[in-house]
């Protein structure tokens, strides 16, 4: 691997350009430069994925960036502006054009290569999503979160329209660590209503700190999960203690 420079400016072309960020078309420079590849091999800041389970490798980075070129999937770098270095990766995967989904993902892996600013990974998340609404003409962008782990980004991510659908029970295993995983998703007319008070998923920084501050304290999760358990012990009283 080449050695990084942090100082150099990237070559990396702009696919969405944003108010914090950017996000821009992945190459060779990402794993050569930015460290794409060592991104996954974190472990301790990826307790809350799939990943660092095994090491990863330059070339299997470069493989992958090969597969996601077949257009089954939407990957890009999250890139900070003054040299357009990349710090993460945010995606729409299990892209269904039938149905009109698709999960969507981030692993913000190399902060430390920029000064990344306050709510750049939820710009990302507002940008992609807004891409895939608008552009790939998607219904529903969803994913599956372990749950309480996240239970602050969860939070974030209410303000740019996704909500909880349900709570799976022991469903997300990292060693012999079990907890739970909450669904969430976005809908194409929940993104219409924020577009048309705020202009677009994210609108500006100023609007979305705004909202955050105004949000309620206790998350849609927390909520949900709460009423969950009462209905569930409530419902099955006569089953499990009759």
């Amino acid at each position: 691997m080449i050695e990084q420079s942090s100082e150099v400016k990237r070559g990396y072309k702009v696919f969405i350009e944003g108010d914090l960020i950017n996000l821009c078309i992945p190459s060779a420079e990402a794993i050569e430069l930015d460290g794409w590849a060592d991104w996954f091999n974190k472990i301790s800041q990826l307790e809350n994925t799939t990943h660092g389970v095994f090491p990863n490798f330059p070339e299997t980075q470069f493989k992958i960036l090969e597969g996601i070129r077949n257009r089954d999937k939407l990957v890009l770098l999250v890139c900070e502006k003054s040299l357009n270095r990349a710090f993460g990766v945010v995606s729409l995967q299990s892209v269904n054009l039938v149905s009109r989904s698709a999960e969507i993902a981030i692993n913000i892996g190399n902060p430390e290569l920029s000064v990344m600013p306050s709510l750049a990974a939820l710009e990302a998340m507002a940008l992609i999503s807004e891409h895939g609404f608008s552009v790939m003409g998607l219904e529903r962008i969803y994913a599956g979160q372990a749950y309480p782990s996240l239970l602050g980004w969860n939070k974030l991510l209410e303000v740019i329209g996704f909500r909880v659908e349900g709570i799976t029970r022991g469903t997300f295993r990292r060693g012999h660590k079990v907890s739970d995983t909450v669904l969430i998703a976005c809908s194409y007319q929940g993104y219409l209503k924020i577009k048309s008070t705020r202009g677009s998923l994210w609108g500006d920084r100023k609007t979305i700190s705004k909202t955050l501050r105004s949000m309620p304290s206790k998350s849609y999760a927390q909520k949900v999960d709460e009423l969950m358990l009462k209905l569930s012990e409530e419902h099955f009283k006569e089953v499990f203690n009759p």
